[in-house]
């Protein structure tokens, strides 16, 4: 769907540039809250991500196995610069993590249940250990051996 038919983007939001039902006026903004905290928008009876669409009206068609990443992690910033196209594998990472880090090192966190320290690298469990050195330091050999990545992914 040519996006740029349909909306016009202007500072991180879109407009209607045509309307696609009776209760839609042209340049209105075009968006709803969505139950996982994106914005949406419905379109022919269908609904779609609006950061999808902006991305699309820039960038083209996005590839099937990439989605839209928010650089700042704020998925209510739909600014053309705050979005990349990334594969899945690399979005994943933004996730929150069901260990909540007390600790201080990013990646290790203490369980009271299990009275171990858990290491993790994205939302790869590293292992269980009984201190919290051996901990970080698993943490830190699968850091290495990533090679790198976003800052925002974990580093």
């Amino acid at each position: 769907m040519n996006w740029n038919e349909i909306f016009t983007y202007r500072e991180g939001h879109i407009y209607w540039k045509i309307s696609t039902a009776r209760c839609i006026r042209v340049d209105d903004i075009a968006n709803c809250m969505g139950s996982n905290g994106y914005l949406r928008v419905n379109v022919y009876k269908r609904s779609y991500p609006v950061h999808r669409i902006i991305y699309e009206m820039h960038n083209g068609a996005i590839e099937p196995e990439m989605q839209i990443d928010h650089l700042d992690g704020n998925p209510l910033n739909n600014e053309i610069n705050n979005l990349r196209a990334v594969p899945v594998n690399i979005n994943q990472r933004n996730r929150k993590l069901s260990c909540v880090n007390t600790s201080g090192v990013v990646g290790v966190c203490f369980n009271k249940r299990k009275r171990k320290w858990k290491a993790y690298i994205f939302r790869e469990h590293l292992g269980w250990y009984k201190d919290f050195v051996s901990a970080c330091e698993a943490r830190i050999v699968a850091e290495v051996s990533t090679g790198g990545f976003h800052t925002r992914h974990g580093t």
